[in-house]
């Protein structure tokens, strides 16, 4: 059990490693970042490591394709998500539902460039390929999203490779969220590449 958490630590570690430096290159200063929770959880545990199914979250889906197969979720808290715009536009919104589609259109390009540091981390540790789709940037109840992530995924195994983090921007904390829904197969790919066993989750 050690090793697996040593191996999905490294793995968040080296994807949050990129996202801060992707984010600090978009938003032009520097990113702190906290050492990120990293681990395979089941499908119904997902709402008891993130909040409540009701939660409305700012989310990026990105359907993944090549050697893995499955849905990639980007997550944000509503004030975490004007911040991003805040910083990005110089311009304030009270809630997600109030974005213009140009700053609708940078949150889902923040979360397919977080997505894209992950993606690549996991592809650099495991020799996997990956194809991410256009991104889809939706804000709805996080319990709402998770099923379209199901669904946009086809058939998704019973347990969700997930990563938690916090950037720091000038003493503002940024909490982000990425879920990886696989296929069956994938997830066994992903294991194996690993050097893990499903048992060992």
């Amino acid at each position: 059990m050690e090793a697996y958490l040593g191996v999905l630590q490294e793995i968040g570690n080296i994807g949050v490693g990129n996202a801060a430096t992707a984010l600090a290159e978009l938003i032009g200063t520097k990113v702190l970042i906290s050492v990120p929770q990293a681990t395979f959880v089941p499908l119904e545990g997902i709402f008891n490591m993130v909040g409540d199914a009701e939660e409305p979250v700012a989310g990026v889906l990105v359907r993944v394709g090549g050697e893995i197969k499955g849905t990639v979720l980007f997550a944000f808290s509503a004030p975490s998500a004007m911040e991003l715009i805040r910083r990005l536009l110089g311009e304030g919104f009270s809630d997600p539902f109030s974005l213009t589609p140009e700053a609708a259109s940078v949150l889902q390009e923040i979360g397919n460039i977080l997505t894209g540091a992950f993606l690549t981390a996991i592809s650099e540790f495991t020799g996997l390929t990956f194809v991410p789709e256009v991104p889809f940037y939706t804000y709805d109840m996080l319990g709402s999203i998770v099923s379209t992530s199901l669904v946009a995924g086809e058939v998704i195994a019973d347990r969700v490779l997930f990563f938690e983090t916090e950037f720091m921007l000038d003493g503002q904390a940024i909490t982000a969220h990425f879920f990886l829904f696989l296929t069956p197969p994938s997830l066994a790919t992903l294991l194996k590449s690993l050097g893990l066993a499903a048992e060992n989750l």
